[in-house]
C-alpha cells in the first residue's frame, strides 16, 4: 500500500525568456517577436506543456512583461528574472516546488525543441546528475594563446543546446555556490566536477534565434515542418 504522505516527485521545465534580444532588433525582446503569427515563446511553452512527462512549466520573464506573460500563459508559473542569464535561471529553479525530481532548463529563443529531445533528456537523468543535447561544430575553431593561435581538434568539440536537464538537488546546489557559468551545464561542471553528466546528440533545428538571419532560417524550418 502507498501511504498518502508518499507523494510522487514531479518533473519541471523552466523556460528562460528574460533576455533583451538586442541583436535581433525591433521594439520587443526576441522571445516576444512573431513567427508565422505566433509569439516565439509560445512554441517551446506548448511543446513542454503538451509533453506527458512534464508536470509543471515555469516561465522566467522581465518585470515589464510579467503581467502579459501571466495573462497569455495561465497554465504556467511565471516569475521575474535577474540581471544575468544565470540569475534568471536561478529564479526559475527557485520557483520549482520542493517535490521536483528533475528540472529541465530551456532557452525561449529555441522554438523548435522536440518532444523526443525532452524525453531523452528526462530519461538520461535516471542514471545521471545532468544531461543535455549537443551538436558537432561545423567550423574550424582556433584559440588565442598570447600573440599566437592554436587550432583545436574539432572532433573533440561540441556546441551545447537546451534543454539542459538536472536532478533537482544538483542544480539547486550548483546555483547556491555562487559560481559563474556560461550555461547550467557549465555551472555544474565548475561547481561540481564529480557530477555525472550525459551529453547526447542534439537536433540541428533546435538552434537559438539571436540574429535576423536566424529568424529567416526559422521561417524556413517552420514552413518545412508544416509541409511535412
Amino acid at each position: 500500500m502507498i501511504l498518502s504522505s508518499q507523494k510522487s516527485r514531479s518533473n519541471w521545465a523552466v523556460i528562460v525568456a528574460a533576455g533583451s534580444g538586442t541583436r535581433l532588433g525591433g521594439d520587443s525582446p526576441k522571445q516576444f517577436i512573431r513567427l508565422a503569427d505566433r509569439e516565439l515563446l509560445s512554441f517551446s511553452v506548448d511543446t513542454f506543456l503538451n509533453h506527458p512527462a512534464i508536470d509543471h512549466v515555469v516561465i522566467v520573464t522581465t518585470a515589464a512583461f510579467l503581467y502579459l506573460v501571466r495573462k497569455s500563459y495561465p497554465a504556467c508559473t511565471v516569475v521575474v528574472g535577474g540581471e544575468t542569464r544565470q540569475e534568471s535561471s536561478a529564479n526559475g529553479v527557485a520557483a520549482c516546488q520542493t517535490d521536483a525530481a528533475k528540472i529541465l532548463i530551456h532557452d525561449a529563443a529555441r522554438p523548435f525543441v522536440t518532444p523526443q529531445t525532452i524525453s531523452e533528456c528526462l530519461a538520461a537523468l535516471d542514471e545521471n546528475d545532468a544531461a543535455a543535447p549537443v551538436i558537432p561544430t561545423k567550423d574550424t575553431i582556433v584559440k588565442q594563446e598570447g600573440s599566437t593561435w592554436r587550432q583545436l581538434d574539432r572532433s573533440q568539440l561540441r556546441a551545447m543546446q537546451t534543454p539542459q536537464g538536472f536532478r533537482a538537488e544538483v542544480i539547486r546546489s550548483a546555483h547556491a555556490t555562487g559560481v559563474i557559468g556560461t550555461d547550467e551545464i557549465g555551472l555544474v561542471l565548475v561547481s561540481n566536477p564529480q557530477a555525472k553528466i550525459h551529453l547526447f546528440e542534439g537536433d540541428l533545428d533546435n538552434f537559438k534565434i539571436t540574429t535576423p538571419q536566424d529568424l529567416e532560417l526559422a521561417t524556413l524550418v517552420l514552413a518545412r515542418r508544416q509541409t511535412n
